[in-house]
């Protein structure tokens, strides 16, 4: 079965490449390969006409196309298959057929490293231990507040019955009525009557703008609030413990640390496989790509640059052909 896939995939993909029209102009040439303007309109035969004609007006979706095809054709010998099939139909299934086989390679390549990666390894142990070490973002516990508070939801009542009620509350607790009283007496939040106002745990990265500059780096353990508007109202709040930023325990991260380095070794097969591919330095037809796209200025080896760079790799700049 193997065999006979290879040799069909083979005959299908010279046949299809030898039945490009001569005036088709090229675009773009890799050794004996090349990619025709009608190749990458066969990339997008699927899309609406008004979307594949916008999309190859764009000079990145243009060029990105352009190295698409010569991958997928760089591996899979060229072929045509025209039995049936008009030239467009032929090409739209020749291209799509080369990338779904380059597409199964890269997968194959991945699948072997997963198949070979030993997470109880002691060289993937180490490595994960040294990410570890290295990390200054990801793996930390972020800084933290317990907190008192009395809220005020400004939607359930008129502006000045909600002040009023802000003021009492201020004035009790400058007097030195307990915490605790007044978010009783005055809190709209419905379990103020029996937390008496307390939350737990409240993380910088998700507490609400201003109210989180409050907890964090005005007030002092046991100190309140002046009352604070967020989103969803006015709170007055009693910072009551804070945790600062700390480094999670290695043990309790190691497993996601170890899917990290499998994840990255599972892609650096693939652009291993890629970068064999692209060996051989692309020559890029500007003449012909510019009339596809009338501008003034391309700037084509930026382009490519810059396809590469989405994709992880560096290869050799694009040449040129007249």
């Amino acid at each position: 079965m193997r065999v006979w896939a290879t040799r069909a995939l083979c005959a299908a993909t010279v046949c299809m490449h030898t039945m490009a029209a001569a005036a088709d102009p090229v675009l773009a040439n890799r050794e004996k390969i090349s990619i025709a303007l009608a190749d990458v309109e066969a990339q997008h035969f699927m899309l609406p006409d008004s979307r594949r004609a916008a999309l190859l007006s764009s000079e990145i979706d243009l060029f990105r196309s352009i190295e698409d095809g010569l991958n997928a054709r760089t591996y899979a010998l060229k072929t045509h298959l025209t039995k049936n099939y008009t030239e467009q139909e032929g090409r739209y299934i020749t291209n799509q057929v080369e990338r779904a086989y380059l597409a199964a390679a890269l997968n194959v390549y991945e699948r072997r490293v997963r198949a070979a990666f030993a997470p109880e390894s002691e060289l993937v142990q180490k490595r994960a231990k040294e990410l570890w070490v290295a990390d200054t973002e990801k793996y930390f516990n972020d800084e933290s507040a317990d907190i008192s508070q009395i809220y005020f939801d400004t939607q359930k009542r008129l502006w000045p019955e909600t002040q009023r009620r802000i003021d009492e509350a201020s004035v009790k607790l400058k007097v030195g009525e307990p915490f605790e009283s007044v978010v009783r007496q005055y809190s709209d939040d419905p379990g103020a009557s029996t937390s008496n106002g307390k939350i737990q745990g409240i993380k910088v990265s998700i507490a609400d703008g201003y109210l989180r500059t409050v907890l964090f780096n005005k007030l002092k353990i046991g100190e309140v609030s002046e009352p604070t508007p967020a989103r969803r109202g006015i709170y007055i709040v009693r910072l009551d413990k804070k945790s600062e930023r700390t480094k999670k325990p290695f043990d309790t991260v190691k497993n996601e640390i170890i899917a990290t380095l499998l994840e990255a070794d599972a892609r650096s097969a693939r652009v291993a496989l890629l970068l064999e591919l692209e060996q051989t330095p692309t020559a890029i037809n500007e003449a012909e790509v510019r009339k596809r796209i009338p501008r003034a200025e391309i700037d084509v080896n930026e382009l490519m640059r810059k396809i590469h760079r989405e994709r992880g790799i560096s290869v050799s700049e694009p040449a040129k052909t007249q």
